[in-house]
């Protein structure tokens, strides 16, 4: 059986620029909270994709990268890993939507 064996969070700065999605900012406008809990401590995306790269490669086995929507999220990821540190230790082929993961352990 695999478990977590850590969980990274770290936030990075909006970039230069950039504006949300509406109907993303819609959901954050109906969550203040959170927003303002992912806003606190933010960190320059240089320093927040190397060193989630370092923790990435520091896990033992092949790391696996679980979202929803998989594919999207990957992408997302990846783009900041290539752009902010260079390289990613992720794979497409290692994603996994965490849909399936709900599911077969629903049955």
């Amino acid at each position: 059986m695999k478990q977590v064996l850590q969980l990274a969070l770290s936030f990075a700065v909006l970039l230069p620029g950039a504006a949300g999605h509406p109907d993303t900012m819609a959901w954050w406008k109906n969550h203040p909270a959170a927003w303002e809990a992912c806003r606190k401590d933010v960190q320059p995306p240089e320093k927040t994709m190397k060193a989630y790269a370092a923790w990435v490669t520091a896990l033992p086995g092949k790391p696996v990268f679980v979202a929803y929507p998989a594919v999207y999220d990957f992408m997302f990821v990846y783009w900041y890993l290539m752009r902010f540190n260079g390289s990613s230790p992720l794979f497409l082929s290692s994603t996994i939507p965490s849909v399936a993961i709900w599911r077969a352990n629903s049955w």
